[in-house]
């Protein structure tokens, strides 16, 4: 065997360790979403769209098109694992000369600790537009109370439509999703920069701070232009 041959069986056997331990999850699969940020959960059913199909006849077209992008969504979840995965795919490429790529298709992960301490998870910002878009989050570690692990807001792309998600985790360690709060939710009705225009990453949108801010499910119905 010669050494290119060599390396590429030792590639295929490390990344396919490395896919046998870690679990998947789906926040699409239960009886409702497990998504965020939106009213009509159940009527709008297992998509990442911000109103139900019965809105379309009553509103302008370009808003509909709009509303089909995940502004302001987010899946909570909380895990004991060290290592996150996020694979997920969006429509189409796309991005505007004002937005960064990451405000515009990507995703941005943020973990609350047992004592209500919330912080920005980074990656160096390691992503890049792919069929199917992987984010990694490695180490991660509980500050305090480690056994219960972190909760974290998964925020999805603003200007993008997001059409699947999956988070992986270490296989063995606790993961379960987490509703929507019941508060009554603070809703913003505005144009771009209510959509998430423009900051660098997702996490930052006003909108999002806001909902980190005070705790309460916020309701983003911002619509570009």
């Amino acid at each position: 065997m010669n050494k290119k041959l060599l390396l590429c069986a030792i590639v295929w056997l490390v990344c396919g360790s490395l896919l046998a331990q870690t679990t998947w999850f789906n926040p699409m699969e239960g009886d409702e979403p497990y998504i965020c940020g939106r009213a009509w959960n159940t009527q709008i059913g297992k998509s990442f769209y911000r109103f139900p199909d019965r809105f379309k006849s009553a509103m302008p077209k370009n808003v509909w098109g709009l509303s089909r992008q995940s502004a302001g969504l987010m899946v909570r979840f909380r895990t004991t694992s060290s290592n996150i995965q996020v694979k997920y795919t969006i429509a189409r490429e796309g991005g505007y000369k004002n937005m960064a790529p990451l405000c515009h298709g990507g995703v941005d992960l943020y973990g609350t600790d047992a004592n209500g301490n919330t912080h920005w998870i980074g990656n160096h910002m390691g992503w890049k537009y792919a069929d199917t878009i992987t984010v990694t989050f490695k180490e991660i570690k509980a500050p305090s109370f480690p056994h219960r692990g972190l909760e974290y807001q998964l925020y999805l792309p603003p200007y993008s439509e997001t059409t699947s998600l999956q988070i992986g985790v270490d296989a063995g360690t606790d993961f379960v999703f987490l509703p929507q709060s019941p508060e009554r939710p603070i809703v913003v009705y505005g144009s771009s920069i209510v959509q998430g225009a423009s900051p660098s990453r997702p996490g930052l949108m006003w909108t999002n701070i806001l909902q980190r801010e005070t705790d309460y499910p916020v309701v983003n119905l911002g619509f570009s232009g």
